[in-house]
């Protein structure tokens, strides 16, 4: 008789930009050898695993290296606040663009999104339909993207109930559970973020200067709500909203991993990687790796 294959589930947890360190864990995964039989990801969580259960993982890694300080503002449609600062259709577009699988039930890796149901507070777990709506469902952060209406609710970013989908992946039929958690030890870093070394981008104090830019072409009273948004070097809404749900995972993932332990927790140390810091791709893939490789002895011995 055969032995029964361990089936190895992915956990990827939200975090805005800081998910580029899953890039990181998957490649360290994929070059030690350690098959991945399922998927589970909250927010940016759910965009990495998307694009790896896709077969658009490597043109991913690409475009990450690719990153500039004020790449990401070309997919932002500014609207005055109704639902939220961005309409989000820029970026559905761009992920309908770029996965090569469109439908979730096709990918080669069985895949779930996590979302949260604004009007109940329910977890969602998205299965089966659109892959990039499933993704742009589950990113919807709060005050920042429009929330999507999907099944009959209005979906919203799943950090606000299941920041690192622990439980997900065993509900998938994960037999071993490897986590990624984004949001923690907000104050400490392994790395060196030094504005002054990353050539590809500007200082971040030019986060005021790169939104009034962006909204050159937009009426008045956009332009007029911008200014007011963006004046001095203070930290400008999405700053306040990013951190804000960071600082909020932080402690819902905290009380999630008391009662749904996964079998191996990576903890990448990003230190004060800001929400929407995502010029800062390389740095961040090398630490995912970095911490990717502290387990890889423990799991082939569970596994083999």
């Amino acid at each position: 008789m055969s032995k029964k294959e361990i089936k190895i589930g992915l956990a990827l947890g939200g975090g805005s930009a800081r998910g580029w360190a899953h890039v990181g864990v998957i490649r360290a995964l994929r070059g030690a050898g350690i098959p991945i039989h399922c998927i589970a990801g909250t927010s940016i969580g759910s965009v990495i695993g998307g694009y790896y259960a896709s077969g658009s993982f490597d043109e991913l890694e690409k475009m990450a290296n690719k990153v500039e300080w004020g790449t990401f503002l070309q997919y932002i449609d500014i609207v005055l606040p109704r639902q939220g600062l961005v309409e989000g259709k820029k970026i559905l577009a761009f992920l309908r663009k770029t996965l090569k699988i469109k439908t979730i039930q096709n990918l080669s890796i069985p895949f779930c999104a996590v979302a949260a149901d604004m009007v109940t507070g329910k977890e969602i777990h998205i299965r089966k339909g659109n892959l990039a709506e499933a993704m742009r469902a589950s990113i919807s952060i709060p005050g920042i993207l429009n929330p999507v209406k999907k099944s009959g609710g209005w979906m919203v970013d799943g950090g606000l109930v299941n920041p690192v989908p622990v439980s997900a992946a065993r509900a998938m039929g994960a037999d071993i559970v490897i986590a990624v958690d984004l949001n923690h030890d907000f104050s400490q870093s392994d790395l060196k973020f030094k504005i002054s070394e990353e050539p590809n981008h500007k200082r971040q104090e030019s986060w005021g200067e790169e939104l009034r830019r962006h909204t050159k072409g937009a009426g008045e009273t956009l332009k007029n709500k911008f200014k007011e948004w963006t004046i001095g070097n203070e930290p400008v809404i999405f700053d306040v909203i990013g951190w804000s749900v960071n600082i909020m995972q932080d402690q819902i993932t905290q009380k999630n991993l008391l009662t749904e332990k996964p079998d191996f927790l990576i903890r990448p140390r990003l230190g004060s990687v800001r929400a929407f810091d995502f010029h800062l791709a390389k740095p961040m893939i090398e630490e995912g790796v970095r911490q990717t490789q502290k387990i890889l002895g423990e799991l082939r011995a569970v596994i083999h």
